[in-house]
């Protein structure tokens, strides 16, 4: 987390998913990532 803050990617704990990482994906894809959550993963699909 602390090296995403430093690059500028976050601006705190759980704040680039929603403000960085969704919006970018979809402007530069047309879609929104998708995220698959369970007791033991989170998984992450971003789309080219």
């Amino acid at each position: 987390m602390e090296v995403l803050r430093d690059y500028g990617y976050v601006d705190s704990r759980g704040m680039g998913v929603r403000t960085k990482i969704v919006p970018l994906t979809k402007a530069l894809t047309g879609k929104e990532p998708t995220f698959e959550v369970t007791e033991d993963y989170l998984k992450t699909v971003l789309f080219r």
